[in-house]
């Protein structure tokens, strides 16, 4: 599988060579335990939830040859140390966009995480070349895909493919009037996973809710409307298992629709 990384957009292969990820996990570490009961033995089994991850970076900067031949190559590898500790060590402390492309037997996917710099270590090798090995903590262990956007019909179940790693929780339900009491649910789930704005969305206004934020707007007025929306079947508002699901929107009347989009996430 071929890799590629950028950190807030620039590219690692402009400032190093070999760039590849050096740990050994393959999947991030889970959080979470089995509940024991008073005189029986073993324990219950309690679903686990994915928990923040660290990937270590291996890579090479190199002094690349410049116009002055081997007179430049100092300065070179000077200019990439730099970039490189300025893009791991943001103004107060941020986080940064870390980026990666691969390729593999599905064909070529881009992700995008958000990370911070823990220990960066270095060798030089001599003048011109420096071993670096990079720690990045991710708070928030998934990398995530470019959006599916899946229009929705009233009544009509869609087909809807999640080709991430692992259930998404990113998920965007834009409703658009006119619709009385709007209802969108996954059935694939069980219990089926279903969210519904208990309202009346005019013709010509709409209603969006972002389930990962845990926000209901209105589109007319920007009108906050969690108060009217209930759900069932998880503890987010809304999910998408990997793979196949079927979604549909349903409501008491209107002629209205909606768009589900959602961000694949993956490791």
């Amino acid at each position: 599988m071929v890799e590629t990384w950028a950190i807030d957009g620039v590219p690692l292969l402009s400032l190093a060579s070999e760039v590849h990820r050096i740990d050994d996990k393959l999947v991030p570490p889970v959080r979470g335990k089995d509940r024991q009961y008073a005189f029986r033995p073993g324990a219950g089994f309690r679903p686990r939830v994915t928990d923040s991850q660290t990937l270590t970076l291996g890579l090479w900067l190199l002094g690349q040859d410049g116009p002055g031949g081997r007179a430049d190559w100092e300065g070179n590898y000077a200019a990439a140390e730099r970039t490189l500790r300025r893009l791991l060590r943001p103004d107060a402390g941020q986080e940064f966009d870390i980026t990666r492309t691969w390729t593999d037997d599905l064909g070529t996917h881009t992700a995008t995480g958000r990370g911070f710099a823990g220990d960066v270590t270095r060798a030089r090798v001599g003048r011109y070349a420096g071993k670096v090995t990079v720690d990045i903590g991710m708070a928030d262990p998934f990398f995530y895909g470019s959006p599916v956007v899946v229009p929705l019909t009233k009544g009509v179940p869609a087909a809807v493919n999640n080709p991430g790693d692992e259930a998404t929780t990113a998920v965007w339900l834009d409703l658009v009037g006119s619709l009385a009491n709007p209802q969108v649910s996954n059935t694939t789930e069980s219990p089926a996973v279903w969210v519904k704005v208990g309202t009346a969305i005019a013709n010509g206004d709409g209603v969006l809710v972002d389930a990962e934020s845990d926000a209901v707007t209105r589109t007319s007025d920007g009108a906050n409307l969690i108060g009217a929306l209930t759900h069932s079947g998880a503890r987010s508002w809304f999910r998408l298992g990997r793979g196949a699901s079927s979604v549909t929107l349903t409501a008491d009347s209107g002629t209205g629709s909606g768009t589900l989009s959602f961000w694949p996430v993956y490791y």
